[in-house]
């Protein structure tokens, strides 16, 4: 009975770190590589100055004043 603490504390600490690892890994796989994928996807078919102009036109950044903008396209529907 030497040491039977000592063992069995070296064993749940082993398993609680292998089950650690798999579960990050876990997450990392099948939450964070498809969300990144699907921001990188997103950024590459959005047209992020054109959403910018229409919130610039509704007034909704205080540093760009309405009037200086120029209303050379119209709302896009």
């Amino acid at each position: 009975m030497k040491r039977l603490h000592l063992n069995q504390t070296k064993r749940i600490l082993a398993q609680a770190l292998t089950l650690s690892c798999i579960a990050g890994a876990c997450v990392y796989f099948f939450l964070g590589v498809p969300r990144r994928h699907k921001y990188k996807e997103y950024y590459a078919r959005a047209e992020l100055e054109d959403y910018a102009d229409e919130m610039a036109r509704k007034g909704l950044f205080q540093s760009v004043p309405k009037e200086s903008l120029k209303d050379n396209q119209h709302m896009k529907k």
